[in-house]
């Protein structure tokens, strides 16, 4: 392990720390990891590169927030997002510790962004919809499991039924609407009812009797 860590030192690329990270992850040595990244990034100041830095923040903000540190997590996510905010693997990790946060809202952006970014990868729309769910915007969860379904994309990890399985244990299919959208169109106008006249009283009286 420390071999491995003095190479890594050594020539941070982006994915030799990344590699050493998951191995750290794997086993659950996250104050390790933290040592780790604080030492790389104090070498990447001096003569590092803009991904490298970027996956070193990262996985500080992971290590924080595995360590129960949110605060330290958001600040390290901010400072890597500061400098790429189209990484996907960074906006895929900062949302879902966004959802363990029960920060939905803010996780549901990340996800709308992960899915532009690579509209074929079956993870965001399952991570979407289940975040629009606990949104209780259901409309829009079964659109993007229906649209998960019609691009045939891979739904293992929902086991049996897939997408659209999914999309009806949400409520009934819709296919109005954009990705995302709850709006809904309004209702017609109630118009009240005219007051009756005194003759149509009478008659209405002389009726019931």
């Amino acid at each position: 392990m420390a071999e491995a860590r003095q190479i890594v030192l050594g020539n941070p690329q982006v994915t030799r720390i990344a590699r050493f990270s998951n191995l750290l992850i794997q086993l659950d040595r996250y104050e390790d990891m933290k040592a780790f990244c604080l030492e790389l990034l104090s070498l990447l100041d001096l003569h590092g590169n803009l991904e490298s830095v970027v996956q070193a923040k990262r996985d500080m903000a992971i290590a924080c927030a595995s360590l129960g540190d949110t605060a330290g997590a958001e600040r390290w996510y901010q400072e890597a997002l500061a400098l790429d905010c189209d990484d996907e693997d960074l906006l895929s990790a900062y949302a879902g510790f966004l959802r363990s946060s029960r920060k939905y809202a803010d996780a549901l952006s990340c996800y709308q962004q992960l899915i532009e970014i690579d509209p074929l990868d079956s993870r965001y729309y399952i991570f979407a919809g289940e975040t629009l769910e606990k949104l209780g915007r259901h409309e829009a969860a079964i659109r993007v499991y229906t649209r998960a379904a019609t691009l045939g994309l891979d739904d293992s990890l929902l086991g049996e039924g897939g997408f659209e399985k999914r999309a009806l244990k949400a409520g009934l299919r819709r296919d109005s609407g954009t990705l995302f959208d709850d709006s809904e169109p309004d209702p017609p106008p109630s118009h009240p009812a005219k007051p009756l006249s005194k003759s149509q009283e009478a008659r209405a009286g002389g009726g019931a009797g």
